[in-house]
């Protein structure tokens, strides 16, 4: 049943002065959670994939920090390239794909410079003489 303006603004009028709480609780999916949970924390205790905090006694030195960094923070680092954030909207992107053989590397750079080369702008079509004035006397 499709909901109008109008009614939704009866609704709203009708319900406004009035909390109504959520209640999760009262959800299938929160009673399934809730049935499940200690089994599954206890599954993960076995498995020794418990929420266990990384300790380490000495710091890492900046051998160890570099060894441990991605490519993509690399990137950020030295070049001050951002790839995992997008340009024109800021959102976080993913990266999905790592090309390194240089034959395709080079097909796909030869595709975008072809496609970001100028065309030949539109013509106009060549001039005509002016109308000569013995065909209007």
């Amino acid at each position: 049943m499709p909901h109008t303006a109008a009614a939704r603004m009866a609704t709203r009028d009708r319900d406004a002065g009035r909390y109504q709480r959520n209640r999760p609780e009262q959800t299938l999916f929160y009673q399934i959670v809730e049935q499940h949970y200690p089994a599954f924390t206890a599954h993960l205790a076995e498995r020794g994939n418990g929420n266990k905090a990384k300790v380490s006694d000495e710091p890492q030195t900046p051998a160890e920090r570099w060894a441990a960094m991605s490519w993509v923070q690399r990137l950020k680092r030295v070049f001050n390239i951002d790839i995992e954030t997008c340009r024109e909207c800021a959102a976080a992107v993913k990266v999905i794909a790592c090309i390194e053989d240089p034959v395709v590397i080079q097909k796909i750079l030869n595709y975008l410079k072809g496609k970001a080369e100028p065309q030949e702008p539109n013509r106009l079509p060549e001039s005509r003489a002016p109308p000569q004035a013995t065909l209007f006397d």
